[in-house]
């Protein structure tokens, strides 16, 4: 997940609700001063200020260090902000009628700014299979040409991983 700081009343309903049905979490954080001890975060964010025209670097950076640093092992990774709902049952029914791995990039899909492949709205979150991740980490992070700036982080995922 990533957060601002400003909103960690949020993390704290996140906390108690749905992310508990989750087989593993990371909030993802630029200060986590405000969070408890019960709250599982990362301080990955530091160098970069709390801005909406920074969500493009938090998000490229935050799906490279879940991949790297904490596991390259999962079936899917979802990507959401902290003012997002997730009914785990029915994500997790979708997803198991897909194969992780192969690339996919799942959410809901918009066509507008980017009406031949589309992009998957950053609001409501998106799910990236282990392939797409790999990809992504092994591949697209390190070539800024393959995965630049937009700042839209949605639209800006949408172009790099085109899957």
């Amino acid at each position: 997940l990533l957060l601002t700081l400003r909103l960690c009343t949020q993390v704290r309903a996140i906390n108690a609700t749905w992310i508990r049905r989750c087989d593993a979490s990371h909030f993802l954080t630029n200060n986590g001063r405000f969070l408890n001890d019960f709250t599982p975060y990362h301080t990955v964010f530091s160098a970069l200020p709390d801005s909406y025209f920074k969500l493009f670097w938090k998000t490229r950076l935050a799906l490279y260090y879940v991949y790297t640093n904490i596991s390259s092992q999962y079936d899917w990774y979802y990507k959401a902000d902290d003012d997002t709902y997730v009914i785990l049952e029915n994500l997790r029914a979708y997803l198991a009628t897909f194969d992780p791995n192969e690339p996919h990039y799942i959410g809901f899909r918009v066509k507008r700014r980017m009406p031949k492949h589309g992009y998957n709205a950053g609001g409501s979150g998106y799910a990236m299979s282990r392939a797409a991740m790999k990809i992504f980490a092994e591949q697209l992070f390190h070539e800024k040409s393959l995965c630049p700036y937009h700042e839209w982080e949605d639209l800006a995922v949408a172009r790099s991983v085109h899957l």
